[in-house]
């Protein structure tokens, strides 16, 4: 009992020491602030998706949250964004707050840059800030999964068996070999029940390419490829098949598996305003 009680009696003497050593770590956990979550950033060559974490330990309103984005070598200030914060996170203790350059700010970005930015929130008055960087992506300049290449149904809705149904890629048809758009990393292979064989590419932009219905597939998960190697064979696998064909699909991020977070499509885009030698 004795040794366990100076055993305590040290421990608590240690921390005794280290808080005096480092009264602002102490204080942390107790201090509002914003905190930049970079591991969670989405960055493509136009496109960056930024987060961060707001700490609000007391539970004080916070009423205002925004963002700046200057890019670096000139010093211009690309845009400054502050908007309210919605009555539902207002009071609460930790707020995850991001924001989409492209799709929220109506920002388009250059490639292959450096930029620096600063998000910020006001909680019950006060001003909070964190500043980072990134760097863009290198823009790619994809060219059509197949040769001799015809669309038949193209993205968004269409009438499919007497309803409208929303087509997040597009179905091509022409030589039957699969072919990669762009360099990349294969970052996906297998069977899905609807899509059937797919494989799916992260580019060097960090848009990915997805390729359903294959026959065949000839490259595994990890492989590096090269723009116009072939990956696989066009064919009718999968439930939602109608005949041979590919179904394309871009999406602006790779959420880490075709279902990613359960909003997977959410970052489908219209594959002729990526490749444009198919629109």
């Amino acid at each position: 009992m004795k040794k366990t009680l100076k055993t305590l009696v040290a421990m608590v003497a240690l921390l005794l020491i280290l808080v005096g050593m480092f009264p602002n770590a102490a204080l942390a956990a107790s201090n509002p602030g914003v905190t930049l979550n970079t591991s969670k950033n989405v960055i493509t060559a136009t496109n960056a998706v930024l987060y961060a974490t707001i700490s609000n330990p007391q539970g004080k309103k916070i009423t205002d949250v925004g963002i700046q984005i200057v890019e670096r070598s000139t010093g211009t200030v690309v845009k400054s964004h502050t908007e309210k914060c919605v009555s539902s996170a207002a009071k609460l203790k930790s707020v995850s707050m991001w924001f989409d350059l492209n799709k929220e700010l109506g920002i388009t970005l250059k490639p292959s840059t450096v930029y620096s930015y600063t998000m910020f929130a006001v909680i019950d008055g006060k001003k909070f800030t964190t500043s980072g960087t990134f760097q863009t992506l290198a823009k790619v300049s994809p060219i059509a999964p197949v040769k001799n290449v015809k669309t038949t149904s193209p993205f968004g809705w269409r009438p499919l068996n007497g309803k409208q149904d929303y087509h997040y890629g597009i179905d091509l048809i022409g030589d039957k070999t699969i072919m990669a758009i762009a360099n990349g990393t294969v970052v996906a292979v297998g069977y899905e029940k609807t899509g059937g064989n797919f494989v799916a590419i992260l580019h060097d932009d960090g848009y990915a390419s997805c390729y359903f219905h294959l026959a065949s597939y000839s490259v595994s998960k990890g492989s590096k490829v090269t723009q116009g190697q072939k990956i696989g064979v066009m064919g009718e696998t999968g439930t939602g098949a109608q005949g041979v064909h590919l179904h394309l699909e871009i999406r602006s991020r790779w959420q880490g598996s075709l279902y990613g977070d359960g909003s997977w499509r959410n970052d489908c885009v219209n594959p002729t305003l990526y490749i444009k030698t198919l629109g």
